[in-house]
């Protein structure tokens, strides 16, 4: 009785282990790299807002110095910015702001006409 049972016990623990392995792992590992993209993609739209303020009554274009201020921000948060898709994700936070009633955007007239 007691070698039945302790059949019954390993395989009940091998199923386990093979469940944990094949399931709640990759389940975990999938929903940490999802809330890193999503913290990543928050940051990315902050710091892009943040240098749309920065540089929003200057005449001029500014989108190098913009894009070295989102870049830089994004470094000090520990984040590779050399990625091509952290480069895409500014990219997309940009077009996004059209969009963002939290950032207004501003047309600057001179006399030469719009910026």
């Amino acid at each position: 009785m007691d070698a039945i049972l302790n059949n019954l016990f390993e395989i009940i623990y091998s199923l386990m282990g093979i469940i944990i392995t094949c399931v709640v792992i990759p389940y975990i590992r999938n929903k940490w790299k999802a809330t890193k993209y999503e913290y990543t993609a928050n940051l990315i739209a902050d710091a892009v807002g943040a240098a749309e303020q920065k540089y929003i009554n200057r005449v001029g274009k500014f989108g190098i110095q913009k894009n070295k201020s989102v870049k830089g921000y994004l470094e000090t948060q520990g984040i590779d910015i050399n990625c091509a898709e952290v480069n895409n994700m500014i990219e997309n936070a940009v077009y996004s702001l059209e969009d963002d009633p939290k950032y207004p955007t501003v047309t600057v007239t001179t006399e030469e006409g719009r910026i």
